[in-house]
């Protein structure tokens, strides 16, 4: 009897432990989702280094950084205090790599929520879709970040990020240009009335 009451106590606290992670993880994606004030003239002024993404294009050198093929060479080659010398390079090379592509989701959360707060009716269930995705990306990059901190390349795992801020990218830069023709009717439409 009084194992199962350890059990259940043990089971609540990990439950506690669970919500309070998820309690905080959507205080910050609310906090970070403040509507812009000034969306319009963001993306009138919006230029590839200002909002869009720049650190996921260095993913094939960074997968040649991490590469097992690296890890065999200086396993043939190298003597143990150069190996060990070269996967703390690495592996801080991979984190600088996570953290940059932790800077490029940002910089496109933060154009999706401009062109959110220009939509006249804004779906609710985009926006909720936008939230989940970022609650997604940061598990999966805090795992990722754990594997590489760890001395784990997890290769797949940061290609499947990159992947996700490219796809991301091209669905934005398509949603700019979308508004931005809207934009330009509409100020011809003025001009011609």
């Amino acid at each position: 009897m009084r194992l199962r009451g350890t059990a259940l106590v043990l089971r609540l606290i990990v439950f506690g432990i669970g919500a309070l992670v998820v309690l905080g993880l959507l205080y910050l994606l609310t906090r970070r989702a403040k509507v812009e004030t000034n969306a319009e003239g963001l993306l009138q002024n919006v230029t590839s280094g200002d909002l869009l993404p720049k650190h996921y294009r260095f993913f094939p050198q960074v997968c040649r950084a991490l590469s097992a093929e690296d890890d065999e060479y200086l396993l043939k080659r190298a003597d143990p205090r150069v190996r060990k010398s070269a996967a703390r390079v690495r592996r801080q090379v991979g984190l600088e790599f996570l953290h940059g592509l932790r800077e490029d989701y940002r910089r496109l959360d933060r154009l999706a929520r401009a062109l959110t707060a220009l939509a006249p009716a804004a779906n609710p269930q985009r926006e909720a879709e936008r939230v989940w995705l970022a609650v997604l990306f940061e598990i999966r990059w805090a795992f990722v970040w754990v594997s590489l901190w760890s001395g784990v390349t997890p290769v797949l795992q940061l290609q499947r990020l990159t992947n996700l801020i490219g796809a991301l990218t091209s669905r934005l830069e398509a949603a700019i240009g979308v508004w931005q023709n809207a934009s330009l009717s509409a100020s011809s439409a003025n001009l011609t009335a």
